[in-house]
């Protein structure tokens, strides 16, 4: 189940996004299916202008890093060059 809100930071973010968003041509919609990315659609509509109707995209969703979680790709790929190689499609490590 997914609980996930934005805390007020990121609606306060939303709400820029949205005026950002109203001065631009947007044919296209996606929106991950989290609920904190619904909810920033919603903030970033009402604070800007409607928005083409968003399709949900399930590949949009989080992926869990594990370790690499905070990190930066090129601190992982220091720290982790076959994993990362692997990662990145390039077949498995030795």
């Amino acid at each position: 189940t997914d609980f996930s809100r934005l805390s007020e930071e990121g609606a306060r973010q939303a709400k820029e996004v949205g005026k950002f968003l109203a001065g631009l041509k947007i044919d296209t919609v996606y929106v991950s299916p989290l609920a904190r990315a619904q909810q920033t659609l919603e903030i970033a509509e009402a604070s800007g202008r409607r928005l083409p109707p968003a399709s949900v995209v399930q590949d949009l969703r989080e992926i869990d890093l594990h370790e690499w979680e905070g990190m930066l790709k090129k601190e992982i790929q220091l720290r982790y060059p076959e994993l990362y190689n692997q990662w990145r499609g390039g077949g498995s490590p030795k």
